[in-house]
């Protein structure tokens, strides 16, 4: 999320954005079925890559979801506690979901879910949407108990579906910081879903450039839907920006933006790009319309550095209020899920002691990257220095590593006095990420690492 000054007067921390999680979670590979291409040309221009069929601009996807949705209540509402038709309306609003990151959709997707189970007989029921959706929302505990459930079938799983399960079990192992468990879950198999997977791994290790390689043969499969596309697109800019390659970053943006018109992320991705380049002003403009339109509050987020580089506290202030207004709106709905990005939001609204609370809890139970680089901008917000280095080198221990985690140890070793510790990890987080000290890295607010 949003990215704090040291005592240096420097960035060193950004979470990754609520919206990017759509983008590279779970809810990204259920319609990624086919396999990937395995032909790997290089480079991959993005302007080379075309959609296949589906709606082609994002209000027209909005509207056949909407109309999805109201397809699917009104068959329920003929059967009401039908389960299959409970499932068909929970996969509908998971599906508008994905276009428009809706806390309330979300919510109800997994209430309604869960009635499903509990109405259906032992063993059947919607187990693998109802884990779907728990993993959506970092509900592991739910997930790990509809996969159960779904184990006890008596029919054997067809390939689709097993791979399904195989996916999201490599995702709660990464979750629960096990990543070499879910190493060996992801491994093999051609499964596109397994293979994005894997590509977030490998930015989670700190290997961006096999993450690429990996996202790329995704990018090749053929006759995807635009607004699939768009969202490969944006996990590859994600990516970029990871190992510090911008103009890459900004190219595969600007590609997903052109793919699926007024995708408000991908405009999200654009107007970052356009901070990068140096206009911060056509920056700021793009992002405006976007956190007006959507009251997004990573977008609000992305604005309030803006405001303070140059230094307008009063817009500052306006950028702050928008964001706790869709914070708190979305920590009402789905506490845990937004527990890390809460988190930094109290931090940055000098809400500490709620912070470091919020930010712990959540690291407690999925010690992952995310989850870990909110905790650890947290503790730079509160100057705990020894328990930043504590929990960057517990992760580290684990399997994951990023340039911004090191760059926050850097800095946090430099405070305590251990400068030539502090200029080895800087050299380790320059490895990963060239520009990670430049000060425009300021901006780089919607990412993966």
């Amino acid at each position: 999320m949003t990215q704090e000054k040291d005592g240096a007067g420097r960035r060193t921390v950004t979470g990754i954005a609520a919206a990017v999680l759509v983008v590279s979670g779970v809810a990204a590979v259920e319609y990624f079925r086919s396999a990937p291409s395995t032909v790997e040309a290089q480079p991959l221009d993005p302007a080379s890559l075309t959609p296949g069929y589906g709606p082609r601009t994002f209000a027209e996807a909005l509207a056949a979801a909407d109309s999805n949705l109201e397809g699917k209540r009104y068959l329920l509402a003929r059967e009401p506690g039908d389960w299959l038709r409970m499932e068909g309306v929970a996969r509908a609003l998971l599906a508008r979901a994905r276009l428009t990151a809706s806390a309330e959709d979300m919510a109800e997707a997994n209430r309604i879910l869960e009635e499903a189970i509990a109405s259906a007989p032992w063993p059947s029921g919607p187990t693998l949407s109802r884990a779907g959706a728990a993993l959506l929302i970092h509900d592991l505990a739910n997930v790990e108990k509809a996969l159960a459930r779904f184990d006890e079938s008596v029919t054997p799983p067809n390939v689709v579906d097993a791979a399904d399960a195989q996916g999201m079990r490599c995702e709660v192992a990464f979750e629960r910081g096990r990543i070499a468990e879910a190493q060996r879950l992801c491994a093999g198999g051609d499964d596109l879903g397994l293979s994005l997977r894997r590509a977030n791994m490998a930015l989670a290790g700190g290997d961006p450039a096999e993450a690429a390689r990996l996202v790329e043969i995704a990018l090749r499969t053929p006759q995807q839907s635009p607004f699939q596309l768009a969202r490969l697109m944006l996990q590859r800019s994600a990516i970029a920006l990871g190992a510090g390659d911008w103009k890459a970053a900004a190219a595969w943006a600007r590609a997903a933006d052109a793919r699926f018109p007024g995708y408000w992320l991908a405009e999200a991705f654009v107007a970052q790009a356009l901070a990068l380049e140096g206009d911060t002003a056509g920056a700021e403009a793009a992002y405006r319309k976007v956190a007006e339109r959507t009251g997004d509050p990573d977008v609000y987020g992305a604005l309030v550095v803006l405001a303070e580089a140059r230094g307008d506290e009063a817009a500052k202030a306006r950028y702050l209020a928008g964001a706790r207004k869709g914070w708190e709106a979305r920590a009402a709905v789905l506490p845990q899920t937004y527990a890390g990005h809460y988190a930094e939001h109290l931090a940055l609204a000098g809400d500490i002691d709620r912070a470091l609370t919020m930010a712990e809890s959540d690291y407690a139970v999925r010690p992952y990257l995310q989850p870990m680089t909110d905790y650890v901008f947290v503790l730079g917000v509160a100057g705990k220095h020894e328990a930043i280095v504590r929990v960057v080198e517990k992760g580290e221990a684990a399997g994951f590593r990023s340039a911004s985690l090191k760059l926050a140890k850097a800095d946090a070793l430099d405070a305590l006095g251990r400068t030539d510790e502090a200029g080895k990890v800087r050299k380790e987080a320059l490895a990963i990420n060239p520009r990670v000290t430049d000060p425009r890295q300021a901006f780089v607010h919607f990412r993966q690492d």
